[in-house]
């Protein structure tokens, strides 16, 4: 089975009471290795997103790792690559800012790996792919077998002031 998996890949800055911060892969990575995990040697696994043009060796490097992996859907961004930033809270509590907000991912830059059995688009940011981008896609494979995930849990968050990232109400 071949799969395309399109969000954002991010940065956690995971910051410590001491003021340390530790930089860790997020959004995406986390999916992608988990069903990199899950499928056989012979599947294969297309991640589509961009990563700022300073990082994109090492995340490349990253994903070729893991064996079932295609990484010819990652691509440098002029931009920076998305990045959150968690900072410890009273009672165990964690406030979660985005600092830097990648692009959404354009169609023109999933279409060439749409033949796939699956596609997950994992709304890691949000503001991953636009409503105009989705409808593409979803003519795209119109009359296939493609099955399209559409994981929407951060669509149910906005973000306030200072990047704060808070629970909001969908219209």
């Amino acid at each position: 089975m071949k799969f395309l998996v399109c969000g954002h890949y991010s940065v956690d800055v995971v910051h410590s009471p001491a003021g340390e911060e530790e930089e860790r892969p997020g959004g995406l990575h986390a999916a992608i290795a988990r069903l990199a995990a899950f499928c056989g040697k012979q599947d294969r696994i297309v991640p589509c997103f961009g990563v700022g043009a300073s990082e994109y060796q090492d995340v490349v490097a990253r994903f070729r790792e893991l064996e079932n992996v295609d990484t010819s859907g990652i691509f440098p961004m002029d931009s920076p690559t998305h990045r959150v930033h968690y900072f410890p809270g009273k009672g165990g509590t964690v406030t979660e800012c985005v600092k830097e907000m990648a692009p959404p991912i354009p169609f023109e830059r999933m279409k060439k790996f749409l033949d796939v059995d699956g596609i997950l688009l994992n709304m890691v940011s949000g503001g991953d792919v636009r409503l105009e981008t989705l409808d593409e896609v979803r003519m795209a494979i119109r009359g296939s077998s493609t099955k399209l995930h559409l994981d929407f849990h951060n669509l149910t968050r906005g973000t306030g002031e200072g990047g704060v990232r808070t629970r909001r109400s969908l219209p």
